[in-house]
């Protein structure tokens, strides 16, 4: 990577930026806005530590201190797995690996190692300033009040072990040039059904061994965990060099274009809403999006095979009875997330915004406009259904509302599609996707969020139904703006 490079792949990303904010600023000014933002982050953060580990220390005493310090190791992990989570199972990954404008790019002679930092450089200063100010915060306080050194040792180098994590995640998926075949969802469920039942009997063992050897099993000292903390960030620091070294020497991929395995439908000879369920399932089909599909119905389904087998094995097949409202609130929070990740990376590609042009033309021609509402949506709802099916299923056997996952990823994906119908989104992108602005996310979570507390509600209090019925209105009321989206002008949206 060279200067002049980066330089204009930093211009050029945050010109995006910019231009999905709709801000009237220059570069420059957002550039010093961004920094002052970064700023007063870490500052806040500082602030929220010092007080907060005041606050612990005059509620648990001595327990405050031990609490204190090891929420920064918490949320410095937890970013990480967020981070994870990020660029493996969403279409962050599509873009790492396939990006849509690798074309542009690599007539400007801009390295992919250069895009890929200018991209990720904004998100990673915000995160490490927050990430430094709640640990360093916490590590002044703490060195006030008699810790070890070694502890406040770890306290100062969580940021950097964070930030040095970070890279290595992001520069690691983007080596990996692409997915070398086309996975199929039902064999992703498959084995991740089998490595959940595995990974249950891992823990059943574990917790075998702590029940007969509980010295064995006795927790590290703080020593122990200010160790554990030097070596997570040698770790991450020789993998994020190593990934950064061989990011360096991976060129962009060529196959970016609208994907040419497109179904083809006959007017004259089609009938009914199946030729257009093909035409929106051809759009699903090119390697990156598969693969991206398969790999979250293996997380889920692992997991949801996972928590179904330990309830199974912690009575002897009879199962577990958790208090409902902790188990539905949980598993509410958990698959609103999960929601906002499937609807995301389905309505760019087969969404109102995305599909419109094309189904506006397929209606001049004859198409039954209803049908071409109907089958994308459709197509979106069961594999929401396949998707949380395990986790709906483990929900139930621990007592709480097995309904209840099932409903907010629908709502998700509902919201998502009314969000793209009557928002404006950003121009589509070569490779096909019309990437949701910034208006059409922050609906589509304000609208997600709200629809989960209604469906969590509504169950807490005896009236599920009511949940029930508002989800499928809210589909109803999809189906009806991708209609009207369809009927309008392809580049007007409806409000």
């Amino acid at each position: 990577m060279n200067a002049p490079t980066f330089r204009a792949a930093h211009d050029i990303c945050d010109a995006s930026s910019l231009d999905a904010l709709g801000w009237g600023f220059s570069l420059k000014g957002y550039r010093v806005m961004r920094i002052l933002i970064a700023f007063l982050a870490f500052a806040l953060a500082v602030a929220v530590a010092v007080v907060g580990f005041d606050w612990l220390v005059g509620r648990l005493a001595q327990g405050g201190v031990v609490v204190g310090v090891t929420l920064p190791l918490v949320i410095g992990l937890y970013v990480l797995i967020l981070h994870a989570f990020r660029e493996t199972l969403t279409s962050r990954r599509i873009r790492l690996t396939n990006h849509p404008c690798a074309e542009f790019f690599r007539a400007m002679d801009i390295s992919r190692f250069s895009v890929v930092v200018a991209e990720m450089l904004e998100r990673l200063v915000i995160t490490t300033a927050v990430v430094a100010g709640l640990s360093w915060g916490a590590g002044l306080r703490a060195s006030l009040s008699g810790v070890p050194p070694t502890t406040v040792g770890a306290l100062v180098v969580i940021p950097v072990a964070t930030t040095l994590g970070m890279v290595a995640i992001t520069a690691w998926v983007a080596a990996k040039l692409n997915d070398s075949h086309r996975s199929s969802q039902v064999m992703a469920a498959c084995s991740g059904a089998a490595t959940g039942v595995i990974l249950a009997l891992v823990v059943r063992w574990v917790a075998e061994a702590s029940l007969q050897h509980p010295r064995a099993m006795r927790g590290p000292t703080w020593t122990w965990v200010a160790v554990g903390v030097a070596v997570v960030t040698v770790a991450t620091g020789a993998a994020a060099v190593t990934g950064c070294v061989t990011l360096r020497s991976a060129p962009f991929l060529v196959r970016n274009s609208v994907s040419h395995e497109k179904a083809r439908v006959h007017l004259r000879r089609s009938r009914g809403i199946s030729p257009w369920v093909r035409v929106v399932m051809s759009d699903l089909s090119p390697v990156p999006v598969a693969a991206a599909l398969a790999r979250l119905v293996f997380l889920v389904w692992s997991v949801g095979v996972l928590v179904m087998a330990i309830a199974v094995m912690a009575l002897g097949g009879v199962g577990v009875n958790l208090p409902a409202r902790i188990v539905n609130q949980l598993s509410a929070i958990l698959l609103l997330i999960l929601g906002l990740v499937v609807s995301d990376l389905l309505s760019i590609r087969i969404g109102p915004a995305a599909l419109a042009p094309r189904w506006r033309m397929a209606w001049e021609l004859g198409a039954n406009p209803m049908h071409l509402a109907i089958a994308p949506l459709g197509v979106a709802v069961l594999f929401g259904l396949f998707l949380v099916a395990p986790v709906a299923a483990a929900a139930g056997m621990l007592g709480g509302d097995a309904l209840i996952p099932l409903l907010v990823v629908w709502a998700s994906i509902a919201c998502a599609w009314v969000a793209a119908a009557v928002v404006a989104s950003d121009a589509a992108l070569p490779d096909g996707t019309v990437p949701a602005s910034t208006s059409v996310g922050l609906l589509s979570v304000l609208a997600s969020t709200a629809m989960m507390v209604v469906i969590l509600m509504t169950a807490m209090h005896g009236v599920g139904w009511i949940g029930f019925i508002l989800t499928f209105v809210l589909l109803g009321g999809a189906t009806w703006l991708t209609r009207q989206r369809v009927l309008a002008l392809p580049s007007r949206p409806l409000a």
